[in-house]
């Protein structure tokens, strides 16, 4: 036998998979940048849709809420709210309003500043307010803001795409914080994950042995990841809420998806497993029922 071949099994005994972890901490980024950084590791088809223009609306108009702002006078302080005045199917106005708190008088007072209509039909901002400088100073940002805004993709859309590529390559929450085990057979999208995830904030991973204490642990992590699965959902249930059962559903067939991936491998306790499974299936169908006495009510 080859001093090659020794080699290539000694690493087959030796390596189980990965340990990994990806931190996004990138605030936005634009639709082109994102575009463009999917496409370089393979992951396009990732690419979440077109950001919607009234929701950059709200989130600019949003950015204007303050409290507490101190003026020269200290017994008076100011809050701005911005508050929703009417939403249509043509247009949306939201109206930023001043909250002038008076110490010494114990008494509040407000005042209409500056009103934001959006009209979605011909992508349209207009405004209007007093004529001060002060108003056209906001006016002018909010413009700037919105624009801008209209083509950026927030932090919260680029952990939900980070996770839906590494939630396709079965990870086993190992650690709380983000630390998951990944499959050997992954090794090369694994890679590309990290790099993107180097692009967008932290990520890194390691080796992880093929020792049998270490394919003991993630045998348990298995079973401990299909059994939390089953408690967050028994809750969700318990509770009715239905705010949550697609969400519950989307984590009964992530749950499946593992147990395919692994169970002729590093799936130790069947007996145990398979009854997981079976738990795992009547809730999913009662999940399913629940939406489907929704849509006949």
């Amino acid at each position: 036998m080859s001093a090659e071949i020794k080699q290539e099994i000694k690493q087959e005994i030796k390596q189980l998979g990965y340990l990994a972890w990806v931190t996004i901490n990138k605030e936005s980024i634009d639709r082109e940048e994102l575009k463009q950084l999917l496409q370089q590791y393979g992951f396009l088809s990732y690419m979440p849709k077109p950001i919607c223009a009234a929701d950059a609306f709200r989130r600019t108009t949003a950015e204007l809420e303050k409290k507490d702002v101190q003026l020269d006078d200290p017994n008076v302080i100011e809050n701005y709210m911005v508050r929703n005045v009417a939403n249509d199917r043509n247009t949306i106005t939201r109206t930023l309003v001043v909250e002038r708190v008076l110490k010494d008088k114990r008494d509040l007072v407000y005042s209409k500043a500056i009103t934001f209509t959006y009209d979605k039909k011909d992508d349209k901002l207009t405004t209007e307010h007093d004529g001060s400088q002060k108003s056209i100073d906001i006016v002018n940002s909010v413009s700037a803001a919105f624009l801008i805004s209209k083509n950026l993709h927030t932090g919260q859309t680029l952990r939900t795409v980070v996770n839906s590529i590494l939630n396709d390559l079965c990870p086993i929450p190992v650690k709380h914080g983000g630390v998951y085990f990944v499959a050997k057979e992954k090794e090369q999208a694994l890679k590309n994950i990290i790099e993107l995830g180097n692009n967008l904030g932290v990520a890194d991973y390691f080796e992880l042995s093929g020792s049998d204490q270490n394919a003991g642990m993630i045998s348990e992590k298995i079973e401990q990841h299909l059994a939390n699965t089953i408690s967050n959902v028994a809750t969700v249930l318990k509770n009715n809420d239905r705010g949550l059962i697609g969400t519950s559903m989307l984590d009964i067939k992530q749950a499946m998806k593992v147990y395919n991936e692994y169970k002729n491998g590093l799936i130790k306790e069947e007996e145990s497993i398979e009854n997981k499974m079976s738990v795992l299936q009547q809730q999913l169908e009662a999940l399913i029922n629940k939406t489907d006495i929704e849509k006949a009510s």
